[in-house]
């Protein structure tokens, strides 16, 4: 088998929990060590993470000032060596095969975007034991256009040569972005594989939560504009307030109820549920002002 060098490109920003579980992955990996390299970008963390980071010299470690994953990627393509460009996230574990399996699917010349499972890893509490109901396995098709988690995306070099790299005007949604980029203005394939799996960390904090709630709402405002795809923001606060409520009348319910059975996991669940919910209200509120402000106060 022709092993391509492939550059592992990780976007870091306050992963100090997770970062020693994903770099024990990556140094497991099963692929010759001589053609990969692992390159993380701390996007400027407040927490330790760059201080872990620094602790494995077999790792190139680099630093992103400026704001936002795009930008923190960009930097790690471009001090990068690979063929392939393979890209996961900070809070994730990869499988023992995973670049064996990527390098694989490459094979087909065809192809310039390798794709994934994004699966769920082992939680580490109650609460993210509760963050079941995200689908296991995110790609998403729109308007013929193949759609995957930047958890779990592959590059050739020479494809991100012809239309770029990541957008840094995008704060989230950016590797949608970049995906529907190639595969319109370029003849490559997008290419999905069972076989290329990553599993992903859930929050395990309230705080956590939140603000991955927030952030998904708000890439998801940003890709829905960008595909003009229009919604009443009114009509969708209302809808999402409305499964607040029904998720605390769930809660008083329970409570009151005689069936004890599973009542701790219930709450859990439900108290993920009006979390949940009130990330992607500010979530959503957040990407549509960012859009308009960018409309009418754009320089």
């Amino acid at each position: 088998m022709n092993y391509s060098f492939i550059s592992i490109v990780i976007a870091a920003f306050n992963e100090e929990d997770n970062i020693p579980s994903l770099i024990d992955s990556l140094l497991a990996l099963d692929y010759p060590k001589k053609n990969f390299e692992i390159i993380i970008v701390d996007n400027n963390s407040k927490d330790n993470t760059y201080n872990i980071l620094s602790k494995y010299p077999t790792i190139k470690t680099l630093k992103q000032i400026k704001k936002g994953k795009p930008a923190a990627i960009n930097l790690g393509i471009l001090s990068s060596n690979g063929e392939i460009i393979a890209n996961t996230d900070a809070d994730c574990i990869v499988d023992k095969h995973w670049l064996l399996n990527i390098n694989k699917s490459f094979e087909d010349k065809a192809i310039g975007i390798v794709a994934g499972p994004i699966k769920k890893a082992c939680p580490r509490n109650m609460l993210e034991k509760s963050y079941s109901l995200r689908d296991e396995d995110f790609k998403v098709t729109m308007n013929l256009i193949k759609f995957q988690g930047g958890a779990n995306l592959s590059f050739r070099r020479d494809v991100l040569n012809m239309v770029g790299f990541f957008d840094e005007t995008l704060l989230r949604g950016q590797d949608l972005e970049i995906c529907e980029r190639v595969q319109l203005k370029t003849s490559y394939k997008f290419k999905y594989f069972d076989d290329v799996i990553v599993y992903t960390r859930y929050p395990h904090t309230i705080k956590r939560l939140l603000q991955t709630s927030i952030g998904d709402a708000f890439g998801k405002e940003l890709l829905d504009k960008m595909n003009n795809k229009s919604h009443n923001i009114a009509l969708h606060v209302i809808k999402l307030f409305e499964e607040i409520i029904y998720s605390i009348i769930q809660i008083f319910a329970k409570f009151f109820s005689k069936n004890k059975e599973n009542k701790i996991e219930s709450y859990y669940k439900d108290l993920y549920e009006i979390i949940r919910s009130f990330g992607r209200f500010f979530g959503h509120l957040r990407g549509h002002y960012y859009f308009l402000k960018n409309i009418f106060f754009k320089n």
